[in-house]
C-alpha cells in the first residue's frame, strides 16, 4: 500500500489486533484498497444470503455464527 498498489492478502496476514490495526492505518494514509483474499465468502450461496440481509428479508439481524468448511468438494 504505501509503493501505492493494491495489496491483496491471505486471511491470516494479520495475528494480533494491532496488526490489524496497522493495515487499517496504512490504508486512511495512502487511500490504497487493501483485499482480504478468502474465497469462500464469494460463493453464490454467501452473496445471496448478504444481500437478502441488506434488503431487510430477513429481519433485523442480531445474531451471527460463522464455520470454516474445510472440504469444498462438490460445494
Amino acid at each position: 500500500m504505501q509503493s501505492k498498489k493494491i495489496f491483496g492478502m491471505e486471511v491470516s496476514g494479520a495475528i494480533t489486533l494491532g496488526e490489524c490495526w496497522n493495515y487499517i492505518k496504512t490504508h486512511e494514509r495512502t487511500k490504497v484498497p487493501l483485499f482480504a483474499m478468502e474465497n469462500v465468502k464469494y460463493r453464490r450461496d454467501d452473496i445471496a444470503i448478504l444481500n437478502m440481509v441488506r434488503k431487510g428479508m430477513l429481519g433485523e439481524l442480531v445474531h451471527g455464527r460463522g464455520s470454516y468448511q474445510h472440504a469444498l468438494r462438490g460445494v
